[in-house]
């Protein structure tokens, strides 16, 4: 998987009762490559950029995501239009800026589906977390629940978070990977 191997992750998402998107990831992002058009960009018309920091288990690591409104995921989804028709403008300029390969948006070849389901605002102790369940046909059901802190008090919020939830007797999986990574590598086996 060449472009998940070059910290590259597509994603087209149908939000039941809201707008659909479309998703370019860069995990790691290295944030030297990131141009000038990009260093101040936040929120315009129909698309957002953001920056964040990500942990899977001890591992730290900087995602940039560019994500657009999208009418065309359903028909990308079925087969009915080529994948490059859910992606747009603005997240092929930023492919071609920060990533340090080129991608061909139209050949490529879509997996799935992932059924998702999100619970945000999940109270757990002194945190409000997000519950993201996935399903993939074949595979075990995920479950990730995360929350979002200031840079400031990431480390310290973390091994409180990591002691709540051993504390309610949840056993993280600690094999260090991300659940796009083992989901992706099964939807890609299955498609063999």
């Amino acid at each position: 998987m060449p472009l998940l191997d070059n910290g590259i992750i597509l994603r087209l998402r149908q939000n039941k009762g809201g707008k659909d998107d479309s998703t370019v990831k860069l995990r790691p992002f290295d944030r030297t490559r990131l141009t000038p058009r990009w260093l101040h960009a936040r929120k315009h018309d129909g698309w957002e950029f953001k920056v964040e920091g990500d942990w899977v288990g001890d591992r730290h690591v900087v995602a940039a995501s560019l994500v657009a409104d999208q009418d065309q995921v359903p028909k990308v989804g079925r087969g009915g239009a080529l994948p490059g028709r859910a992606f747009s403008a603005e997240q092929e300029q930023f492919l071609s800026d920060c990533t340090p390969v080129r991608v061909g948006l139209d050949g490529l070849r879509v997996l799935g589906p992932v059924d998702a389901i999100r619970w945000k605002d999940v109270p757990l102790g002194d945190f409000e977390a997000v519950a993201e369940q996935w399903d993939v046909n074949g595979a075990p059901r995920f479950l990730e629940l995360s929350i979002l802190v200031d840079p400031a008090q990431a480390v310290e919020a973390q091994r409180s978070f990591m002691r709540l939830i051993a504390a309610k007797g949840l056993d993280p999986d600690n094999r260090q990977e991300t659940k796009t990574r083992m989901v992706l590598e099964h939807l890609a086996d299955l498609r063999r």
